[in-house]
């Protein structure tokens, strides 16, 4: 059952801290990732594509929830994804941090009716942990 600001499961910040060990379960979540292949791009491949992708910036355009973007912008010279943004069209935001300046570490992606759910797992340059989890509809991904 998925509930509004608290759906990452696996990579939270006690696995990160804990030294980011497998986790009970991780299997079957990486399983549910086929069923949404080809529908949300690299986001849905490997959790761990964008880590160490740093915030560039973060752009809401719109502001109606059903015709609305959110960007991610981002250095992806440090990842493995050769992605520098992420568009997110018709968007909610579920739980904000502030992200900018921040590193990804890893995410999970769940599909809710037919919207689309992202949690990301964050770092700052003060070694704090932050959440970001947003609902959407559909994903651009933007090469270098």
């Amino acid at each position: 059952i998925l509930v509004k600001g608290d759906n990452m499961k696996f990579f939270t910040e006690e696995w990160f801290r804990g030294g980011c060990y497998n986790l009970p379960g991780i299997e079957q979540y990486y399983e549910s990732l086929k069923s949404i292949r080809g529908q949300v791009g690299l986001l849905a491949e490997e959790p761990f594509l964008f880590h160490d992708a740093k915030i560039k910036n973060v752009i809401e355009k719109g502001n109606n929830k059903w015709n609305n973007e959110l960007i991610l912008k981002f250095d992806s010279s440090q990842c493995l994804a050769n992605i520098s943004m992420l568009v997110l069209k018709n968007y909610d935001i579920l739980l904000f941090s502030e992200i900018k300046g921040c590193w990804w570490l890893a995410h999970e992606i769940y599909k809710h009716n037919q919207l689309f759910i992202l949690n990301i797992l964050f770092i700052d340059n003060k070694d704090n942990i932050k959440y970001f989890e947003i609902e959407f509809e559909k994903i651009i991904e933007i090469e270098h």
